[in-house]
């Protein structure tokens, strides 16, 4: 994901115009099976009837869901709910025995946080 604006070529078919997807060998852990795959699954979607701002909105929502669940070590089935309170529940206990937690957003040794924020980012053109 924090690559996703130097890669993004490999989503090319998620644009409202005709783009061929673009690969790079050791861009990223993803073949071209995996991408075929979603875009599959969004030509499907397209066909069925959805909007294609829609279904791209579907598809890059189910791209952060994997990142985000994968950055948290969370399986794909694992329930997201039960999850949190549990991770709430160890955080909760760590804090009470003033164990350092780190929180949401950049690590404290990020010295210059303005270094990784950006105003670029991926959008969907108005319905």
């Amino acid at each position: 994901v924090s690559e996703l604006a130097s890669r993004h070529s490999a989503l090319n078919f998620l644009y409202p115009r005709k783009l061929t997807p673009l690969f790079g060998n050791n861009w990223v852990n993803v073949t071209r099976e995996a991408a075929n795959d979603v875009a599959l699954a969004f030509n499907s979607m397209v066909h069925r009837g959805e909007p294609r701002a829609r279904a791209r909105r579907f598809i890059l929502q189910a791209a952060l869901d994997t990142a985000v669940r994968a950055a948290y070590g969370m399986k794909a089935n694992e329930d997201i709910l039960a999850f949190l309170l549990k991770l709430n529940l160890e955080l909760a206990d760590k804090e009470t025995k003033d164990k350092p937690i780190t929180p949401p957003g950049l690590p404290a040794f990020a010295a210059q946080p303005a270094e990784f924020v950006t105003d670029d980012c991926v959008t969907t053109p108005k319905e």
